[in-house]
């Protein structure tokens, strides 16, 4: 793609912003993180780089300096290149799955060279942690039968899995929330092992039950769903948002007088189970992780106002052992065309999903400031 075309950034992200309001100054690279976008392009003619999250990308800019000149001269900016243990067979990539599924898993190469264990970190692990990583090789028992990757469409395969495990876990919920901003990985085709979890769920959040009214729970899904972070994961209820809408955030619902991210209201329908409105006085109970239960993700905003006793975290335990110690008793594989556990659900439909929020309002709104990091 063309790294000038910036069609496809969210202009309103602070790295983007920051790099027009550098316009005319003497930058030659900007590099981001945290967000887990993918950019290599030059915004206002600086190079801009963030490589997704985890060690999947190498981001990559060739910056040419002239002594006379005493200045960078010329700068190249070249795509991300995806770092692999194991590749797809003539497409030097791991983080997709191929059209063609006769194309078979290879040793992976890296700028030509083949990627191999460089011998002086081995050496530097002590016993203990050398058997942590055999330990992190243990099979819980699923086999996936095709990479598990969250797509553009807002479709999370992993993030479905995980919500299903937490409506098992405690069936009296009556629907699961959970961020996708806290699942940082995928899973690949093969047998799922404990490293796969930690890969996924690398945070040390418990799981939370949140019981609530159902004014409480609409606010909590309206916030969810503004756009001020990732869209969330549901299961047990159905909400449909238009990204359109309220573009100019018409509430100020805290009463400061800014109009924030976390106050735009896209909601457009909302439904238990897909028939059930939820009822204003009506008491629920909700599913999520102690990081959202405790006002993670701007959730301060309604947790806040939950009487005492309205959060519990009926398990110490970080999510991921809830999440393995389910995963060895599940003995389906997962991820087939008919998997109705990841594949078959629409509990969140998003009309106009191209759509950036606010992008409309001639005066975009600025991002929540009080919004602590994704866990």
């Amino acid at each position: 793609s063309d790294p000038r075309d910036i069609s496809s950034c969210d202009t309103r992200q602070e790295l983007l912003v920051l790099a027009k309001d550098l316009k005319g100054q003497p930058v030659d690279l900007l590099i981001g993180g945290h967000t887990h976008s993918i950019v290599a392009h030059y915004v206002n003619g600086i190079p801009v780089l963030e490589s997704a999250a985890n060690g999947r990308y190498l981001g990559l800019a060739a910056l040419e300096f002239s002594p006379s000149a005493k200045r960078v001269t010329r700068t190249t900016v070249y795509p991300p290149i995806p770092i692999c243990h194991k590749q797809y067979e003539g497409t030097g990539s791991c983080t997709w799955e191929p059209d063609d599924p006769s194309l078979k898993l290879v040793p992976a190469t890296f700028m030509g060279a083949l990627v191999k264990p460089i011998p002086f970190l081995e050496e530097m692990l002590s016993p203990k942690e050398r058997q942590v990583l055999v330990d992190a090789q243990e099979e819980l028992g699923p086999v996936v039968v095709r990479n598990m990757i969250a797509g553009p469409d807002g479709l999370n395969p992993v993030g479905n899995l995980i919500t299903y495990m937490l409506r098992q876990t405690y069936p009296n919920a009556d629907l699961a929330i959970f961020n996708s901003s806290g699942i940082r990985a995928g899973l690949l085709k093969g047998k799922v092992t404990v490293e796969d979890v930690y890969r996924i769920l690398p945070f040390d959040s418990p799981a939370a039950l949140i019981t609530l009214t159902g004014a409480q729970l609409l606010e909590m899904l309206r916030l969810a769903t503004s756009g001020a972070h990732s869209l969330p994961v549901l299961r047990g209820v159905d909400v449909t948002i238009d990204l359109t809408k309220d573009p100019c955030i018409e509430e100020d619902r805290n009463g400061d007088g800014k109009r924030e991210e976390w106050e735009r209201n896209l909601l457009l329908s909302v439904t238990l189970g897909g028939v059930e409105e939820i009822r204003p006085g009506a008491t629920y109970t909700v599913v999520t992780s102690a990081y959202l239960a405790k006002g993670g993700s701007s959730f301060s905003h309604v947790t806040d106002t939950l009487p005492e006793g309205a959060v519990v975290i009926p398990d110490p335990r970080p999510l991921r052992e809830l999440f393995m110690d389910w995963l060895r008793g599940y003995k389906k594989p997962i991820g087939t065309p008919q998997d109705s556990v990841v594949y078959a659900i629409h509990s969140l439909n998003v009309i106009n999903p191209d759509h950036i929020p606010g992008s409309t309002c001639p005066t975009t709104a600025p991002s929540s400031p009080d919004s602590p990091a994704p866990r």
